[in-house]
């Protein structure tokens, strides 16, 4: 565990800073005009707010930063407080949380939690550099597609587009980085990242599967008995009808010369041990 400066704990009462009488008088009249409802829960939260505030005392007292990041949290969602978010972001700093260390101190500075006075600001300042300075900037870039969203250690960090590279800080240490487009597409990569470094990661994202086209299927005509066949339906096989009418001709012709030739070319008969009596054709020229 990293040895803290002294004083780390900031309590309540050195934050107070006394109020002008216009403030005091607005203060007044508001309360006069709230219902006494809201009131007694007003009340109820500051006192949650600073039972909370003590615990995280303890527990940093105990050297349980855990459980005092967690009850000074709870403390600042019910009372915002300059004493409860310094405390905080000490706890985070330590924690090695010095992302979330820097957003709390950027909440101090710029007054979301109340008044800081000139040496308090100046020591924000400060822890707020030593936070930053342990953290590490992602530079991720994209190939394979126009767009991809971006998450770090599975939290979303935004999306990176194509030429365009997205920047996101991050607390230094082991890191997964993934990108994954709309239509299912990821690439991941595994990286440590430095304190104070800028690391660039390139995510090549696979090209998308092209869908397998099925050929066309003829379906069956259904028609009347009939009704007459178009041409296309003739064709049988890519092969013509007229194909077949071709042949058609071509073996009655060839059967009619074959019949010429039987009668006008015979020879005398000749015996054969086989098939008896037979005729021999012969050609003759005119």
């Amino acid at each position: 565990m990293r040895t803290r400066r002294l004083p780390l704990v900031v309590r309540y009462a050195e934050v107070h800073h006394a109020a002008s009488l216009t403030a005091l008088v607005c203060c007044a009249l508001v309360a006069l005009g709230a219902p006494a409802r809201a009131q007694e829960s007003a009340e109820d939260d500051a006192t949650r707010a600073r039972q909370l505030f003590e615990e995280g005392v303890a527990a940093l007292h105990a050297e349980d930063l855990e459980r005092a990041a967690i009850v000074f949290g709870q403390s600042l969602d019910l009372r915002p407080h300059v004493a409860t978010a310094f405390n905080l972001a000490g706890a985070l700093r330590d924690l090695g949380r010095q992302t979330a260390a820097v957003a709390v101190y950027d909440g101090l500075l710029e007054g979301s939690y109340g008044d800081l006075s000139e040496e308090q600001r100046a020591e924000v300042d400060e822890m707020r550099g030593v936070a930053l300075a342990a953290t590490a900037i992602l530079e991720v870039r994209v190939e394979g597609a126009d767009a991809a969203a971006v998450t770090v250690d599975d939290v979303p960090i935004g999306e990176a587009r194509r030429g365009a590279p997205l920047a996101h800080r991050h607390d230094a240490g082991y890191r997964v980085v993934r990108a994954r487009t709309d239509d299912g597409r990821e690439a991941m990569r595994r990286l440590s990242l430095g304190a104070g470094a800028t690391e660039a990661v390139e995510l090549v994202l696979p090209s998308p599967v092209m869908a397998e086209v099925e050929p066309a299927r003829s379906e069956p005509v259904l028609r009347h008995a009939d009704e007459p066949r178009t041409e296309r339906e003739m064709t049988s096989g890519g092969v013509s009808a007229w194909v077949w009418v071709v042949a058609a001709v071509a073996v009655v012709a060839a059967t009619t010369i074959g019949v010429v030739l039987l009668a006008d070319g015979e020879g005398e008969p000749t015996v054969d041990p086989v098939l008896g009596h037979h005729y021999t054709l012969s050609w003759e020229t005119p």
